[in-house]
Protein backbone atom coordinates (compact mmCIF):
# COMPACT_ATOMS: atom_id res chain seq x y z
CA UNK A 1 0.00 0.00 0.00
CA UNK A 2 1.00 3.62 -0.39
CA UNK A 3 -0.38 6.73 0.60
CA UNK A 4 -3.14 8.35 -1.77
CA UNK A 5 -4.32 11.02 0.59
CA UNK A 6 -3.04 12.83 4.22
CA UNK A 7 -6.08 12.75 6.61
CA UNK A 8 -6.25 15.74 8.10
CA UNK A 9 -9.34 16.13 11.38
CA UNK A 10 -10.98 19.15 10.06
CA UNK A 11 -13.71 19.42 12.84
CA UNK A 12 -13.27 17.89 16.33
CA UNK A 13 -15.72 17.02 19.03
CA UNK A 14 -18.06 19.30 18.03
CA UNK A 15 -20.95 19.51 20.64
CA UNK A 16 -23.29 18.34 17.70
CA UNK A 17 -24.48 15.65 15.74
CA UNK A 18 -23.15 15.91 12.16
CA UNK A 19 -26.11 15.04 9.67
CA UNK A 20 -24.69 15.87 6.65
CA UNK A 21 -21.87 17.73 4.96
CA UNK A 22 -21.56 20.90 3.21
CA UNK A 23 -21.83 23.65 5.17
CA UNK A 24 -22.78 21.45 7.58
CA UNK A 25 -25.96 20.46 8.47
CA UNK A 26 -27.12 18.93 12.09
CA UNK A 27 -29.32 17.07 13.87
CA UNK A 28 -30.56 20.16 15.95
CA UNK A 29 -31.34 22.11 12.92
CA UNK A 30 -28.83 24.08 12.91
CA UNK A 31 -26.45 25.20 10.34
CA UNK A 32 -22.49 25.91 10.47
CA UNK A 33 -20.69 27.78 7.41
CA UNK A 34 -17.08 27.27 7.26
CA UNK A 35 -14.17 28.55 5.64
CA UNK A 36 -11.49 26.39 4.89
CA UNK A 37 -7.75 27.01 4.09
CA UNK A 38 -6.10 24.63 1.94
CA UNK A 39 -2.83 23.30 3.04
CA UNK A 40 0.00 25.50 1.51
CA UNK A 41 3.61 24.71 2.29
CA UNK A 42 4.47 24.25 6.13
CA UNK A 43 1.14 25.10 6.97
CA UNK A 44 -1.83 22.53 7.74
CA UNK A 45 -5.18 22.48 7.08
CA UNK A 46 -7.00 25.52 8.62
CA UNK A 47 -10.48 25.53 9.34
CA UNK A 48 -12.52 28.52 10.93
CA UNK A 49 -15.94 28.90 11.72
CA UNK A 50 -17.35 31.79 9.83
CA UNK A 51 -21.47 31.99 10.60
CA UNK A 52 -23.65 30.12 12.50
CA UNK A 53 -27.42 29.39 11.65
CA UNK A 54 -29.24 28.28 15.19
CA UNK A 55 -32.73 28.95 13.58
CA UNK A 56 -32.11 27.67 10.32
CA UNK A 57 -34.24 24.80 10.48
CA UNK A 58 -36.52 23.12 12.47
CA UNK A 59 -35.55 19.53 12.33
CA UNK A 60 -32.41 17.94 11.73
CA UNK A 61 -31.10 18.88 8.32
CA UNK A 62 -31.06 15.20 6.49
CA UNK A 63 -29.60 16.87 3.20
CA UNK A 64 -27.35 19.48 1.82
CA UNK A 65 -26.60 20.24 -1.53
CA UNK A 66 -25.68 23.90 -3.70
CA UNK A 67 -26.59 24.87 -6.88
CA UNK A 68 -23.02 26.83 -7.49
CA UNK A 69 -24.19 28.98 -10.50
CA UNK A 70 -27.27 29.93 -9.68
CA UNK A 71 -25.91 30.92 -5.96
CA UNK A 72 -28.56 28.60 -3.89
CA UNK A 73 -28.63 26.06 -1.11
CA UNK A 74 -30.76 22.81 -1.65
CA UNK A 75 -32.14 21.57 1.91
CA UNK A 76 -33.98 18.47 2.82
CA UNK A 77 -35.65 18.87 6.17
CA UNK A 78 -38.66 17.14 8.20
CA UNK A 79 -39.82 15.69 4.23
CA UNK A 80 -39.46 19.47 2.82
CA UNK A 81 -37.55 20.29 -0.37
CA UNK A 82 -36.09 24.03 0.92
CA UNK A 83 -34.56 26.50 -1.25
CA UNK A 84 -32.02 28.75 0.34
CA UNK A 85 -29.91 32.08 -0.79
CA UNK A 86 -26.03 31.13 -0.90
CA UNK A 87 -24.87 34.27 0.07
CA UNK A 88 -27.16 35.45 3.09
CA UNK A 89 -28.64 31.67 3.66
CA UNK A 90 -32.04 33.09 3.93
CA UNK A 91 -35.28 31.02 2.56
CA UNK A 92 -36.10 31.83 -0.86
CA UNK A 93 -38.88 29.49 -1.33
CA UNK A 94 -40.22 25.85 0.00
CA UNK A 95 -41.47 23.27 -2.43
CA UNK A 96 -45.16 23.19 -0.88
CA UNK A 97 -46.15 20.81 -3.61
CA UNK A 98 -43.80 18.28 -2.52
CA UNK A 99 -44.10 16.64 1.34
CA UNK A 100 -42.63 13.61 2.64
CA UNK A 101 -39.41 13.50 0.56
CA UNK A 102 -36.44 11.53 1.70
CA UNK A 103 -34.05 11.91 -1.17
CA UNK A 104 -32.62 14.14 -3.62
CA UNK A 105 -30.24 15.13 -6.54
CA UNK A 106 -29.22 17.82 -8.66
CA UNK A 107 -28.01 17.55 -11.85
CA UNK A 108 -24.96 19.76 -13.27
CA UNK A 109 -25.48 19.99 -16.64
CA UNK A 110 -22.59 21.95 -18.44
CA UNK A 111 -24.20 21.89 -21.78
CA UNK A 112 -27.74 21.46 -23.44
CA UNK A 113 -29.07 21.01 -26.65
CA UNK A 114 -32.28 21.91 -25.22
CA UNK A 115 -33.39 24.95 -28.13
CA UNK A 116 -35.56 26.84 -25.27
CA UNK A 117 -32.47 26.62 -23.18
CA UNK A 118 -31.02 29.56 -25.73
CA UNK A 119 -27.56 27.45 -24.64
CA UNK A 120 -27.94 27.81 -20.74
CA UNK A 121 -27.25 24.88 -18.98
CA UNK A 122 -30.14 23.24 -18.15
CA UNK A 123 -30.81 22.71 -14.25
CA UNK A 124 -32.63 19.83 -12.72
CA UNK A 125 -33.82 18.42 -9.21
CA UNK A 126 -35.05 14.88 -9.05
CA UNK A 127 -37.06 14.48 -5.17
CA UNK A 128 -37.61 11.02 -4.31
CA UNK A 129 -41.15 10.72 -2.59
CA UNK A 130 -41.77 7.09 -1.09
CA UNK A 131 -42.39 5.20 -4.59
CA UNK A 132 -42.66 8.42 -6.44
CA UNK A 133 -40.33 10.48 -8.37
CA UNK A 134 -40.90 14.15 -8.95
CA UNK A 135 -38.49 16.08 -11.79
CA UNK A 136 -37.96 20.02 -11.67
CA UNK A 137 -36.52 21.99 -14.10
CA UNK A 138 -35.21 25.42 -13.14
CA UNK A 139 -36.70 28.29 -14.90
CA UNK A 140 -35.57 32.12 -14.76
CA UNK A 141 -35.83 32.08 -10.72
CA UNK A 142 -37.31 28.64 -9.71
CA UNK A 143 -37.80 25.26 -10.19
CA UNK A 144 -41.29 24.58 -12.21
CA UNK A 145 -42.41 21.84 -15.42
CA UNK A 146 -42.70 19.01 -12.83
CA UNK A 147 -42.84 15.54 -13.80
CA UNK A 148 -43.87 12.36 -11.86
CA UNK A 149 -43.03 9.39 -12.26
CA UNK A 150 -44.19 6.25 -10.63
CA UNK A 151 -41.38 3.86 -9.18
CA UNK A 152 -42.48 0.06 -8.04
CA UNK A 153 -40.61 0.55 -5.29
CA UNK A 154 -39.53 2.72 -2.30
CA UNK A 155 -36.52 4.91 -4.04
CA UNK A 156 -33.83 4.52 -1.04
CA UNK A 157 -30.75 6.76 -3.01
CA UNK A 158 -30.17 7.95 -6.64
CA UNK A 159 -27.60 9.97 -8.69
CA UNK A 160 -27.94 11.43 -12.06
CA UNK A 161 -25.74 9.54 -14.36
CA UNK A 162 -26.92 12.34 -17.57
CA UNK A 163 -28.31 15.15 -18.38
CA UNK A 164 -31.44 13.07 -18.29
CA UNK A 165 -31.09 9.66 -16.51
CA UNK A 166 -31.17 8.92 -12.77
CA UNK A 167 -30.41 5.88 -11.14
CA UNK A 168 -32.29 4.51 -8.77
CA UNK A 169 -31.04 2.61 -5.87
CA UNK A 170 -34.59 0.71 -4.31
CA UNK A 171 -35.11 -1.71 -1.64
CA UNK A 172 -34.46 -4.71 -3.78
CA UNK A 173 -32.74 -3.66 -7.09
CA UNK A 174 -31.13 -1.16 -8.94
CA UNK A 175 -32.84 0.95 -11.92
CA UNK A 176 -32.24 3.34 -14.81
CA UNK A 177 -35.49 5.97 -15.60
CA UNK A 178 -35.36 8.08 -18.45
CA UNK A 179 -36.79 11.31 -16.92
CA UNK A 180 -38.16 12.59 -19.97
CA UNK A 181 -39.92 9.39 -21.39
CA UNK A 182 -40.25 7.47 -18.49
CA UNK A 183 -38.36 4.55 -19.57
CA UNK A 184 -37.16 2.30 -17.01
CA UNK A 185 -33.85 0.03 -17.81
CA UNK A 186 -32.93 -3.01 -16.00
CA UNK A 187 -29.55 -3.18 -14.53
CA UNK A 188 -27.76 -6.18 -15.62
CA UNK A 189 -25.20 -7.85 -13.51
CA UNK A 190 -21.97 -9.39 -14.50
CA UNK A 191 -23.35 -12.92 -14.06
CA UNK A 192 -24.45 -12.19 -17.90
CA UNK A 193 -21.49 -10.36 -19.03
CA UNK A 194 -18.21 -12.27 -20.30
CA UNK A 195 -15.58 -12.97 -17.72
CA UNK A 196 -18.02 -12.44 -14.80
CA UNK A 197 -17.88 -13.87 -11.66
CA UNK A 198 -20.37 -14.13 -8.41
CA UNK A 199 -22.24 -10.66 -8.74
CA UNK A 200 -25.23 -12.72 -9.67
CA UNK A 201 -28.33 -10.81 -8.55
CA UNK A 202 -28.30 -7.01 -8.32
CA UNK A 203 -31.31 -7.23 -5.64
CA UNK A 204 -30.78 -8.88 -1.89
CA UNK A 205 -31.39 -11.84 -1.35
CA UNK A 206 -34.25 -12.57 0.98
CA UNK A 207 -33.77 -13.50 4.64
CA UNK A 208 -30.49 -11.80 4.11
CA UNK A 209 -29.39 -8.68 6.61
CA UNK A 210 -30.37 -5.87 3.97
CA UNK A 211 -28.02 -3.41 3.63
CA UNK A 212 -29.18 0.14 1.76
CA UNK A 213 -27.96 0.24 -1.50
CA UNK A 214 -25.33 2.56 -2.38
CA UNK A 215 -24.66 4.23 -5.90
CA UNK A 216 -22.11 6.53 -7.05
CA UNK A 217 -21.52 8.40 -10.81
CA UNK A 218 -18.25 7.90 -12.50
CA UNK A 219 -16.19 9.78 -15.01
CA UNK A 220 -17.01 8.46 -18.86
CA UNK A 221 -20.66 7.56 -18.33
CA UNK A 222 -20.19 5.02 -15.72
CA UNK A 223 -21.91 3.76 -12.60
CA UNK A 224 -20.79 2.04 -9.38
CA UNK A 225 -23.44 0.00 -7.34
CA UNK A 226 -22.57 -1.81 -4.13
CA UNK A 227 -24.31 -4.92 -2.99
CA UNK A 228 -22.89 -6.45 0.07
CA UNK A 229 -18.87 -6.44 0.18
CA UNK A 230 -19.21 -6.38 -3.73
CA UNK A 231 -19.33 -3.61 -6.71
CA UNK A 232 -20.01 -3.72 -10.15
CA UNK A 233 -19.76 -1.03 -12.79
CA UNK A 234 -22.45 -0.43 -15.17
CA UNK A 235 -23.15 1.80 -18.33
CA UNK A 236 -26.22 4.12 -19.59
CA UNK A 237 -27.13 0.74 -21.14
CA UNK A 238 -27.48 -1.04 -17.78
CA UNK A 239 -24.76 -3.72 -18.80
CA UNK A 240 -21.13 -3.76 -16.94
CA UNK A 241 -18.66 -2.12 -18.34
CA UNK A 242 -15.74 -3.89 -16.71
CA UNK A 243 -15.02 -7.71 -16.87
CA UNK A 244 -14.55 -8.06 -12.80
CA UNK A 245 -16.41 -6.78 -9.25
CA UNK A 246 -14.70 -4.68 -6.94
CA UNK A 247 -14.10 -7.08 -3.46
CA UNK A 248 -14.43 -4.74 -0.41
CA UNK A 249 -12.80 -6.46 2.87
CA UNK A 250 -16.01 -5.24 4.70
CA UNK A 251 -19.62 -4.64 3.53
CA UNK A 252 -19.30 -0.89 2.38
CA UNK A 253 -21.84 1.90 4.43
CA UNK A 254 -21.13 4.83 2.45
CA UNK A 255 -18.82 5.35 -0.96
CA UNK A 256 -17.10 8.25 -2.35
CA UNK A 257 -15.12 8.97 -5.54
CA UNK A 258 -12.43 11.22 -5.92
CA UNK A 259 -9.95 10.42 -8.78
CA UNK A 260 -8.49 7.68 -9.53
CA UNK A 261 -10.11 6.50 -6.16
CA UNK A 262 -12.95 5.13 -4.65
CA UNK A 263 -13.29 5.26 -0.81
CA UNK A 264 -15.75 3.24 0.86
CA UNK A 265 -16.99 3.26 4.33
CA UNK A 266 -16.71 0.30 6.23
CA UNK A 267 -17.87 -1.18 9.71
CA UNK A 268 -13.80 -1.45 10.74
CA UNK A 269 -11.92 1.42 8.41
CA UNK A 270 -11.73 3.88 5.32
CA UNK A 271 -10.66 1.75 2.18
CA UNK A 272 -9.37 3.35 -0.17
CA UNK A 273 -8.76 1.49 -3.82
CA UNK A 274 -7.65 2.47 -7.22
CA UNK A 275 -10.32 2.26 -9.74
CA UNK A 276 -8.76 0.67 -12.69
CA UNK A 277 -6.84 -2.37 -10.62
CA UNK A 278 -9.17 -2.37 -7.61
CA UNK A 279 -5.76 -2.67 -5.93
CA UNK A 280 -6.33 -1.70 -1.78
CA UNK A 281 -4.18 1.67 -1.56
CA UNK A 282 -4.84 3.01 1.66
CA UNK A 283 -6.47 2.01 4.94
CA UNK A 284 -7.61 4.60 7.95
CA UNK A 285 -9.10 3.88 11.14
CA UNK A 286 -11.71 6.69 12.00
CA UNK A 287 -13.93 6.27 14.87
CA UNK A 288 -17.45 6.06 13.45
CA UNK A 289 -17.09 7.64 10.09
CA UNK A 290 -20.86 7.76 8.89
CA UNK A 291 -20.49 9.99 5.74
CA UNK A 292 -18.49 11.07 2.67
CA UNK A 293 -19.16 13.26 -0.27
CA UNK A 294 -17.67 13.26 -3.44
CA UNK A 295 -14.93 15.00 -6.01
CA UNK A 296 -11.53 16.59 -5.18
CA UNK A 297 -12.74 18.35 -2.20
CA UNK A 298 -13.56 14.98 0.01
CA UNK A 299 -14.41 14.55 3.63
CA UNK A 300 -15.85 11.84 6.12
CA UNK A 301 -17.65 12.48 9.19
CA UNK A 302 -18.60 10.67 11.88
CA UNK A 303 -21.33 12.21 14.64
CA UNK A 304 -18.86 15.30 16.35
CA UNK A 305 -15.32 15.13 13.93
CA UNK A 306 -14.58 15.36 10.45
CA UNK A 307 -11.54 14.81 8.61
CA UNK A 308 -10.47 15.97 5.17
CA UNK A 309 -8.86 14.09 2.68
CA UNK A 310 -5.77 15.85 0.96
CA UNK A 311 -4.50 14.01 -2.41
CA UNK A 312 -1.15 13.90 -2.16
CA UNK A 313 0.62 14.92 -5.45
CA UNK A 314 -0.02 12.40 -8.40
CA UNK A 315 4.41 12.54 -9.22
CA UNK A 316 4.49 11.69 -5.08
CA UNK A 317 2.01 8.62 -5.55
CA UNK A 318 3.83 7.52 -8.31
CA UNK A 319 7.42 7.52 -7.17
CA UNK A 320 6.20 5.54 -3.99
CA UNK A 321 4.90 3.34 -6.02
CA UNK A 322 8.37 2.89 -7.99
CA UNK A 323 10.52 2.94 -4.78
CA UNK A 324 8.08 -0.38 -3.68
CA UNK A 325 8.46 -1.87 -6.94
CA UNK A 326 5.15 -1.16 -7.72
CA UNK A 327 5.37 -0.92 -11.49
CA UNK A 328 1.85 -2.02 -12.26
CA UNK A 329 -0.11 -0.08 -10.14
CA UNK A 330 2.36 2.93 -11.16
CA UNK A 331 1.97 2.53 -14.96
CA UNK A 332 -1.61 2.56 -14.00
CA UNK A 333 -1.97 5.71 -11.98
CA UNK A 334 0.36 7.33 -14.22
CA UNK A 335 -1.92 6.45 -17.34
CA UNK A 336 -4.57 7.75 -15.68
CA UNK A 337 -3.71 11.14 -14.47
CA UNK A 338 -2.28 14.57 -15.85
CA UNK A 339 1.36 15.07 -15.11
CA UNK A 340 4.24 16.71 -16.63
CA UNK A 341 5.74 14.35 -19.63
CA UNK A 342 3.81 11.67 -19.03
CA UNK A 343 4.78 9.49 -22.00
CA UNK A 344 9.06 10.25 -20.58
CA UNK A 345 7.70 8.95 -16.95
CA UNK A 346 5.79 5.80 -18.75
CA UNK A 347 9.01 4.88 -20.20
CA UNK A 348 10.90 5.96 -16.96
CA UNK A 349 8.37 3.52 -15.29
CA UNK A 350 9.15 0.62 -18.09
CA UNK A 351 12.49 0.47 -17.84
CA UNK A 352 12.70 0.59 -14.30
CA UNK A 353 9.96 -2.43 -14.85
CA UNK A 354 12.30 -4.08 -17.07
CA UNK A 355 15.49 -3.96 -14.72
CA UNK A 356 13.56 -5.25 -12.03
CA UNK A 357 12.31 -8.43 -13.76
CA UNK A 358 15.84 -9.10 -15.22
CA UNK A 359 16.84 -8.85 -11.52
CA UNK A 360 14.41 -11.63 -10.78
CA UNK A 361 15.49 -13.79 -13.76
CA UNK A 362 12.72 -13.20 -15.57
CA UNK A 363 14.49 -12.42 -18.66
CA UNK A 364 11.85 -12.69 -21.43
CA UNK A 365 9.44 -10.12 -20.25
CA UNK A 366 12.33 -7.72 -19.10
CA UNK A 367 13.76 -8.41 -22.74
CA UNK A 368 9.88 -8.02 -24.32
CA UNK A 369 9.85 -4.34 -22.64
CA UNK A 370 13.72 -3.37 -23.41
CA UNK A 371 12.54 -4.39 -27.20
CA UNK A 372 9.35 -2.04 -27.00
CA UNK A 373 11.46 1.08 -25.52
CA UNK A 374 13.50 0.64 -28.45
CA UNK A 375 16.39 0.34 -25.87
CA UNK A 376 20.12 0.53 -26.76
CA UNK A 377 20.92 -2.87 -27.21
CA UNK A 378 24.75 -2.34 -26.12
CA UNK A 379 22.83 -1.42 -22.47
CA UNK A 380 20.85 -4.51 -22.39
CA UNK A 381 23.60 -6.60 -22.55
CA UNK A 382 25.59 -4.61 -20.38
CA UNK A 383 22.65 -6.34 -17.71
CA UNK A 384 24.30 -9.63 -18.27
CA UNK A 385 26.94 -10.93 -16.50
CA UNK A 386 30.78 -10.41 -17.59
CA UNK A 387 31.05 -13.68 -19.06
CA UNK A 388 28.95 -12.91 -21.62
CA UNK A 389 28.62 -9.28 -21.54
CA UNK A 390 32.48 -8.64 -21.47
CA UNK A 391 33.85 -5.37 -22.04
CA UNK A 392 30.00 -3.97 -22.06
CA UNK A 393 28.84 -4.72 -18.34
CA UNK A 394 28.06 -2.48 -15.35
CA UNK A 395 26.51 -2.96 -12.56
CA UNK A 396 22.65 -2.57 -12.55
CA UNK A 397 21.55 0.87 -11.60
CA UNK A 398 18.13 2.76 -11.64
CA UNK A 399 18.10 3.77 -15.25
CA UNK A 400 18.18 7.31 -16.72
CA UNK A 401 14.93 8.28 -18.99
CA UNK A 402 14.43 6.54 -22.31
CA UNK A 403 13.18 9.37 -24.32
CA UNK A 404 11.44 8.65 -27.86
CA UNK A 405 9.04 9.50 -29.75
CA UNK A 406 7.71 6.24 -30.37
CA UNK A 407 5.04 5.11 -29.42
CA UNK A 408 5.10 3.05 -26.41
CA UNK A 409 3.92 -0.69 -26.39
CA UNK A 410 2.87 -3.10 -23.79
CA UNK A 411 1.59 -6.76 -24.35
CA UNK A 412 -1.46 -8.43 -22.75
CA UNK A 413 0.24 -9.76 -19.78
CA UNK A 414 1.89 -5.60 -19.16
CA UNK A 415 -2.06 -4.60 -18.95
CA UNK A 416 -4.45 -4.71 -16.13
CA UNK A 417 -7.58 -6.75 -14.87
CA UNK A 418 -9.87 -4.00 -17.18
Amino acid sequence: MYDAFNVSLALDKVPYKIESIFAHGTSTGALYVYEVKEPFGDEGLKVDLKETFKNFSKKPIEQLDIIKELDILISLSDGYINIYDLNTFELKRQLSNIRGANIFAISHVETSEDESSNGIPITRLAVGVKKKLFVFTWRDTEFTDTKEHSIHDRIKTMVWVSDDKVCLGLTNEYNLINVDSGEKTEIITSSSAPGATSFSYMGMSIGSKVNKPLLTRLPNNEILLVKDNESIIVGLDGKPTRKAEIDWSGTPEEIGYSHPYLIAILPKNVEVRNIVTQTLVQTDELPQARLINQGKYLYVASHGNAWRFIPLSFERQIDQLVEQNEFEEALSLTRQTLIDDKDAKLREILGLRAHYLFRQNEFDRAITIFQDLNADPAEVVALYPPSISGALHKPIQRPKIIKSSDEIKLNDSEQGPF
